[in-house]
């Protein structure tokens, strides 16, 4: 147990430290056995997939949040890509979503927010320009979290600055990595849920 405990602090610090973006730090702090890359494609290929995006930042307002946050979203998971939506429809796809919840409180997790994707409105403008973003981000399938990530970066000056859709685009990449969870089975046992692999 120690051991599987050691493994898994180091796989998290591991992936802390390397993203591909200068200035955008990632940690993966949610993965479960749920996620497979072909349904997921199977899925994104019947329509839209729907994102729910919570908290605040630059004092948008809520809808403005949610656009920027999904046409930074648009191209950025891993291949072949789904297109985005933050206004689900009778087309929107039927098994996996979006939860990307900015500058929320510390202790909502990917598992809550997949579970009520509205757990986290904004009470107040939050992340004014020139301060640190910090995103949680999870993929949903149906409503439990299959991974989430945490996705921060300092000094971006608006929802304009690369560095604020690098962080979007590095909490993507790992939320759809293949070769960590290229997997799916419909018998597992949920009991290993939180395990990292």
């Amino acid at each position: 147990m120690k051991i599987a405990g050691a493994l898994a602090l180091t796989a998290i610090a591991a992936l802390a430290a390397c993203t591909s973006y200068p200035g955008v730090s990632v940690v993966q702090n949610y993965q479960t056995g749920f996620y497979s890359g072909s349904e997921y494609a199977f899925d994104a290929h019947k329509g839209e997939m729907p994102v729910a995006v919570t908290g605040s930042a630059f004092g948008l307002d809520p809808n403005q949040l949610a656009d920027v946050t999904v046409r930074n979203m648009q191209g950025s998971d891993f291949s072949p890509h789904a297109n985005f939506t933050a206004v689900p429809g009778t087309n929107t796809s039927r098994i996996y979503h979006y939860v990307m919840m900015w500058n929320g409180p510390e202790d909502v997790t990917a598992a809550q927010l997949c579970a009520n994707p509205r757990l986290a409105q904004p009470s107040a403008p939050a992340a004014s320009a020139g301060g640190e973003v910090v995103l949680r981000a999870g993929l949903c399938r149906y409503d439990k979290a299959t991974n989430g990530v945490t996705a921060s970066a300092a000094n971006v000056t608006g929802p304009g600055d690369v560095k604020f859709r690098n962080v979007i685009e590095a909490a993507m990449l790992e939320l759809t990595r293949p070769n960590q969870q290229d997997f799916f089975d419909r018998d597992k046992d949920s009991s290993d849920s939180n395990a990292i692999h």
